[in-house]
């Protein structure tokens, strides 16, 4: 899996991408055929936006899926946990779709009718005295 870590308007330290390395186990475990993944850290200039300063974007493409989340905050480590976990939960969604839309088309083997007798029951009344 390719991890390619990008910054906008910010430098991106050695500490941040130990971080993200470490942290991608997740993502794999849940998508195993991911084959690129993209993380984009903006900072954003303006101080009236400061609780807001920090985002990280995070883009998965696994096949033909794309996936992707986004999550801001003040420090860069709570951004990416933040847009971690919003994307951890889109791919177990997606994967759980998958794995119901499959299940749903099951065959169902045919029954032969000429096997299973009919049980009748018969009673008689007697007549009251």
């Amino acid at each position: 899996m390719e991890i390619v870590i990008t910054g906008r308007h910010t430098q991106i330290n050695q500490r941040f991408r130990d971080v993200v390395e470490s942290k991608m186990n997740r993502v794999t475990a849940i998508a195993p055929d991911a084959q690129r993944v993209q993380i984009v850290l903006t900072h954003e200039g303006n101080p009236r936006q400061a609780d807001t300063a920090k985002r990280v974007e995070i883009t998965v493409v696994a096949g033909s899926t794309v996936i992707r989340a986004e999550a801001s905050s003040t420090d860069q480590f709570s951004a990416l946990d933040m847009a971690l976990d919003k994307l951890t939960l889109r791919l177990r969604r997606t994967r759980d779709r998958r794995k119901d839309h499959r299940r749903g088309y099951t065959e169902m083997t045919p029954v032969d009718m000429g096997a299973v007798e009919p049980e009748i029951e018969t009673t008689v009344e007697e007549p009251e005295e």
